[in-house]
């Protein structure tokens, strides 16, 4: 079967049936579910994660509870001021109530997450505290 090209090049066909197909698709669940599946604790882990309320809110908290682990928030709400402090867990005055958290849930591992300029959520620098709490 032949189609006349129209001036644009497309197909007659297309021409004569223009749809819009609008279809809304949240892919937060099959992101969570492919990142999550890509790692497994080996016993239960309690984390108290910090988001700084960067981009990383979004996502952080569902992607390691869906991965298994037992998660205690701690500023996971995105807010483009950062309201509780500048999410960026290398420096030591930001991390302050990350580190009391773990001590007072008795988590064993804290986790801040790095928001950069233009959010990259794929940086993840962990606080591992000792048994005294200290990085």
């Amino acid at each position: 079967m032949r189609y006349t090209r129209h001036r644009y090049g497309l197909p007659s066909f297309l021409e004569r049936e223009r749809t819009l197909l609008r279809v809304s698709v949240d892919p937060l669940p099959a992101y969570v579910a492919d990142v999550a599946g890509r790692f497994r604790p080996v016993r239960p882990v309690r984390a108290v994660v910090d988001c700084g309320n960067g981009a990383g809110s979004a996502v952080a908290v569902d992607v390691l509870r869906a991965a298994g682990l037992e998660v205690v928030p701690l500023v996971c709400e995105s807010h483009a001021t950062f309201p509780n402090h500048h999410p960026d867990p290398t420096v030591d005055e930001y991390v302050q109530d990350l580190i009391a958290a773990v001590r007072s849930h008795g988590a064993e591992v804290g986790i801040g997450w790095l928001c950069v300029p233009q959010p990259v959520t794929t940086r993840l620098p962990t606080t591992l505290p000792s048994q005294q709490g200290r990085r």
